[in-house]
Order: C-alpha cells, then sequence, then structure tokens
C-alpha cells in the first residue's frame, strides 16, 4: 500500500512540475503585430464586388517548455481584376512591411517578388515569426464561379508562425525559426 501510494505522489509531482515548467499562450505573450494583422482590408479594395468570393483564416497554438507557438492563416478565394495579381502582390507586401513597422516589429530579413511570393522574418520584443504570401493562383475559367468578363477568380494564402521566448529569442533561436 505505502508503495502504491508513493508511485501516485511521485507521479503527481512530476504532473505538478511539468505544468509549473511550461509555456501556456495567453494574450500577454501574442505580439501585436499578430493580434491585429489581416489582409482583408486590403484584399477588398482589390475585389470584384459582384463576384463569387470567400475567406477564411485560423489561428493555432501550442504550449512548451521553451516557448510559445502560434500559426495563423488566411485564405481567400476572390474575383479580380485581369492582370491585378501583382499589383495586389505588391500592395500586399507593402502593407505587411508597413503593419510590422507599425507594431514595433523589427524586419530582419526579405524573400521573394511578385511572381514567386514573399516572406519576411521579424523580430518583436520577445517574439520571432515570419509571414509567408504564396503567389496568388488563377482558378481555371471553367472552375471560376460567375466571373464577369475581364476579372479572374484567384486564390490567396497567408501564414504567419510566431513563437514567444519569455526571456526574448537569442540570436540561435531567431536564426532557427527564421531559415527556409
Amino acid at each position: 500500500m505505502a508503495l502504491i501510494l508513493a508511485i501516485l505522489g511521485g507521479v503527481a509531482l512530476t504532473e505538478m512540475w511539468i505544468r509549473a515548467h511550461t509555456l501556456y499562450p495567453t494574450p500577454q505573450n501574442e505580439s501585436a503585430f499578430l493580434k491585429t494583422y489581416s489582409p482583408q482590408p486590403l484584399v477588398d479594395k482589390f475585389k470584384c464586388l459582384a463576384c463569387y468570393s470567400d475567406s477564411s483564416g485560423g489561428m493555432s497554438t501550442a504550449a512548451g517548455k521553451h516557448f510559445v507557438q502560434r500559426s495563423s492563416n488566411y485564405d481567400a478565394t476572390f474575383g479580380l481584376r485581369a492582370g491585378q495579381q501583382f499589383e495586389l502582390m505588391s500592395a500586399l507586401r507593402s502593407d505587411l512591411l508597413g503593419r510590422l513597422d507599425a507594431t514595433g516589429a523589427r524586419v530582419v530579413r526579405q524573400t521573394g517578388n511578385a511572381h514567386e511570393g514573399f516572406r519576411a522574418d521579424y523580430v518583436s520584443n520577445h517574439s520571432v515569426g515570419s509571414v509567408s504570401i504564396l503567389p496568388i493562383a488563377t482558378l481555371r475559367r471553367e472552375v471560376a464561379q460567375g466571373v464577369p468578363q475581364g476579372f479572374e477568380q484567384v486564390t490567396l494564402h497567408l501564414v504567419i508562425d510566431e513563437r514567444w521566448y519569455p526571456k526574448g529569442p537569442s540570436s540561435l533561436a531567431a536564426t532557427a525559426l527564421t531559415q527556409p
């Protein structure tokens, strides 16, 4: 009986230690950029109002021993005036960089272009993150739903990955997350 109680006590202590040393997602460990950024207002300026459109997004979080992980995604399908893909991609890049700057994030690396998509790696207080905007894809005309002449139905995909470190990101952690 004493052995069983000792084992149960050991299991309980181990569980308490794990909980006490695990970092959990809270509003306090989410960057201002991640809390507020959405490409939707910019997309709304470009999209065809008479065309089918749909957008969705989501956030996943994970507790951890050394950092809190967050991933956010945005997916949209909408009508876009033919030939405006590169203009929209350039506007998304400018908007993204402006929003990162406005929230106090420092961009440490940028890659890509309007044809291949963009990626920006950033550091913000205790967070290290990356934003990837995939190239805009045009749907085949036979798949597109009710698109007027002069417009194309397109899809846009954006992903934000961010890690929050309680003591701030070390150079090693920042390098690990920002590697392609």
